[in-house]
């Protein structure tokens, strides 16, 4: 399942240590899938997409495919329950 292009919504971009985690970061443009996850207010059985999002990691991930440049953006608030 694939839920298009990342949003292009954002004012600026995101970094963490100098590698962008936002579109336009950088000047990098993604080209895979964007999955959203939200612990919250999400559910496993949702599309993934930034109004209906996953509620787990494990189900975003589910959905990615491997070198698709595919990307997953957290929602609210995230409590680890295990190390990444």
């Amino acid at each position: 399942m694939s839920n298009g292009a990342p949003p292009t919504n954002f004012i600026g971009a995101l970094t963490v240590n100098g590698a962008p985690i936002l579109p336009g970061a950088s000047g990098v443009v993604l080209t895979g899938a964007a999955f959203f996850v939200n612990q919250t207010t999400g559910s496993d059985g949702n599309l993934g997409s930034a109004d209906s999002p996953f509620a787990t990691l494990t189900q975003a991930l589910s959905q990615c495919t491997a070198n698709n440049n595919d990307v997953v953006y957290f929602q609210g608030t995230i409590h680890l329950t295990s190390t990444l």
